[in-house]
């Protein structure tokens, strides 16, 4: 199986940071995003083949997004 880009949509950085050095352990490739709106900002210029979304954000919530 080759590499995967997930994505990681968290407003608070300590779980970003811990999530995505877990992800790059297992040699996928990292993308994030701060919230909801960040996160179809991003996805409309790359493809995530996996999403890892909090629901509890400000600006656009998880369950908006």
């Amino acid at each position: 199986m080759g590499t995967l880009k997930i994505l990681v949509v968290d407003d608070i950085y300590t779980n970003r940071y811990l999530l995505s050095e877990l992800i790059k352990l297992t040699g996928n490739e990292v993308l994030i995003a701060e919230n909801g709106k960040e996160a179809i900002a991003l996805l409309e210029k790359e493809e995530a083949h996996m999403i890892f979304m909090d629901i509890e954000m400000p600006v656009m919530n998880g369950i908006e997004t």
